[in-house]
Parts: structure tokens; sequence; C-alpha cells
């Protein structure tokens, strides 16, 4: 549960904040994250085990 917990605090904060990307590096995820196509507004971060 500590995982969604740490994602959830996380809600609402751009993947450019420090805590967001410290957060994502934990779990080993790729980073800079790529950009979603023009048009889209969401996109999904593959996490490496999980």
């Amino acid at each position: 549960m500590a995982i969604y917990k740490g994602a959830l605090a996380l809600l609402g904060k751009s993947e450019t904040d420090a805590a967001v990307m410290d957060y994502l590096k934990s779990l080993g995820a790729t980073l800079p994250l790529t950009r979603p196509p023009r048009g889209e507004k969401e996109t999904n971060v593959e996490v490496p085990g999980c």
C-alpha cells in the first residue's frame, strides 16, 4: 500500500516537480518522460518489475 500512498500524495503535480521525479526514479521509470502526442490528455508510464 505504500506505493499507492506515495502516488496519491503527488496527484495534481507536474511531471517536472522534484518530488514526482524522485518518486518515478525510485520506481525505476525512465526519465525524462516522453510527451504524449498532440491532443492527448494523459499518458501511461511503464514501470519495470511491477
